[in-house]
Formats: C-alpha cells, sequence, structure tokens
C-alpha cells in the first residue's frame, strides 16, 4: 500500500496558516528586533571599514550608518556644516524576512517542542548573521558606489573593489534571505524532511 500524502498536505497547510501571524509579529515587534542588529552592526561596519565607517544609530527600526566622509562643496556654493559626517539610513526590514519565513516553518514541523524551539533559536541565530551581512553591504554599496563620485577622493578604490561590494550587496539582497530559512529548516529538521520522502515520491511518481 503506497505512503499517504497527508502529512506532507497537512504540513504545508500548518506553514499557510502561520506565515501571516509570523509576518505580523516580526513587524509588530520591528523597533524592538532592530537593537540587537544595531549592536552587532555596530561592532562590525567599524572593524571592516575603519577608515569609512564611524557609528550606528537607531531611528525607530531604520539603521543609521554614520560615515566618516564629508560633504563637499558644489562650484560657488559653500558647505553648510563644515566639517560635518555624512549619514544615511538602512532600512534592516529588507533583509530579514527570513525570520517568519524559517519560523513558520519550524513551527508548522511536527517535533518535539524542547527540540523544536533550541533548534528554532540556533536558527535565528544564524540568519541574524545573514541580515548583519546584507546591512553591511548595503552600507558599503551606498558609501562607496551610490553617493556619487565627488566623494571617490575620500575613499581608496584599490581597498574597496566595486564588483565585489556589487556582488556581495546583490547576493545579500537576492538570494541569502530567501534560501538561507529553506537550509536551515532542512538541515535543522532532517528528521520529519526525512519522513516526507515517501509522500514526495508517490506525489512525483
Amino acid at each position: 500500500m503506497p505512503p499517504s500524502p497527508k502529512p506532507l498536505k497537512g504540513f504545508f497547510l500548518k506553514v499557510v496558516l502561520w506565515l501571516p501571524l509570523a509576518f505580523a509579529i516580526w513587524y509588530y515587534f520591528s523597533i524592538l528586533l532592530t537593537t540587537p542588529l544595531r549592536w552587532v552592526v555596530d561592532l562590525l561596519l567599524p572593524a571592516i571599514a575603519p577608515s569609512l565607517f564611524a557609528d550606528v544609530l537607531q531611528q525607530g527600526y531604520l539603521l543609521e550608518i554614520v560615515t566618516r566622509l564629508h560633504p563637499v562643496a558644489a562650484p560657488g556654493v559653500p558647505v553648510p556644516y563644515p566639517g560635518a559626517s555624512i549619514s544615511f539610513d538602512i532600512n534592516p526590514l529588507i533583509y530579514g524576512y527570513s525570520y517568519p519565513l524559517f519560523t513558520a516553518l519550524a513551527t508548522a514541523t511536527p517535533t518535539e517542542e524542547g527540540q523544536k524551539w533550541w533548534r528554532w533559536a540556533l536558527g535565528i541565530g544564524v540568519l541574524l548573521l545573514v541580515q548583519c551581512w546584507g546591512i553591511c553591504f548595503d552600507a558599503l554599496k551606498t558609501a562607496v558606489i551610490n553617493l556619487g563620485p565627488q566623494l571617490r577622493g575620500q575613499i581608496s578604490p584599490d581597498d574597496w573593489p566595486l564588483d565585489l561590494i556589487a556582488l556581495g550587496y546583490q547576493f545579500g539582497y537576492l538570494i541569502l534571505p530567501a534560501v538561507t530559512p529553506l537550509v536551515l529548516w532542512v538541515g535543522l529538521f532532517r528528521d520529519f524532511v526525512g519522513s516526507l520522502a515517501p509522500a514526495l515520491q508517490e506525489r512525483s511518481a
């Protein structure tokens, strides 16, 4: 008798039901969740580029990146605040949708509760690093590429290859937030994933 596909259908139904709630909770607590991000990014950016970044501040759910770059006056137009540093905002939420996706997958997985939540916590820790990757490369892209050629004299192009920054940014924006939750779920809940194999084989037959 072939294995029943009901476990697979039941799992996907639970994921669909959990996703809106997980996204709502994640968005509602976005300001609170940004605080540990600020701590980590504030350690990473000045360490990665000490001559480029000075500080990371939090404005609500946004991160304000304070650079060591200074405004350059246009011909005939004085700089309004001489010596002021250039800063810009980054929205970390665009790199954080992996949290509710992984949470919905983990919550829907029928695993013993103690095991489930330590695996979930481990996955969230990895996703925090993934989100920091996206934020750091976004900051590098904005500071080195987007701010314009008038500031290039304050940045050494040899220290920050534009192709490497663009590749790291695209990887952190397009690939990591979408793929990492699925990879983590398969790796951390491989016992349940293995139990779904018969149902998957039956559906593909």
